[in-house]
């Protein structure tokens, strides 16, 4: 519980900009963005007191070395989480309107293509699965480009809100 007290506080100072959020876009819910962070970062917490043991064991018992060591890897990888952590909110913003508009419109246009496909076929070809896949993935994938140029430009940019989660 004891470095998660203040993982849990500056996912908290996070609250309010969230719950504008889940007014703005109705479907997106605080919480669950919040539950994820706090999961996620209590996961890397955990995965770095094991790794501490190792790097004490590679360091020949430099307490200090094994310490500095893993705090590096940790933040590190508490960068990259949060980097995950915008894509998620990214995708939780942008895809249910899509899926709610978009596809319907689009599998309509290919119905005719379906329609004609044998039945025992469609198993293995399946034009509507095909589409819905495919623009998924290009929705996804638009947004992946937005969050990666985002944190390939200035690396610690978008990890500088969530830095402290990690120590």
């Amino acid at each position: 519980w004891g470095p998660m007290r203040e993982v849990i506080d500056k996912v908290r100072e996070l609250q309010p900009a969230l719950d504008v959020l889940g007014d703005v876009v109705s479907y997106v819910r605080p919480w669950k963005l919040i539950d994820n962070i706090t999961d996620h970062q209590r996961d890397l917490l955990y995965k770095a007191c094991y790794t501490v043991t190792r790097d004490l064991a590679d360091h020949n018992g430099d307490v200090n070395a094994a310490i500095h060591k893993t705090s590096q890897r940790l933040l590190h990888d508490a960068q990259l989480q949060i980097v995950k952590e915008y894509f998620s909110m990214l995708c939780a913003v942008v895809m249910p309107p899509f899926n709610q508009e978009i596809i319907p419109a689009v599998v309509k246009l290919i119905e005719p293509l379906d329609s004609i496909i044998p039945d025992a076929l469609k198993e293995l070809i399946s034009p509507r699965k095909t589409l819905d896949d495919l623009l998924k993935d290009l929705v996804q994938s638009m947004v992946r480009v937005c969050v990666d140029s985002a944190a390939k430009e200035d690396p610690s940019r978008l990890a500088d809100s969530f830095a402290q989660l990690a120590l």
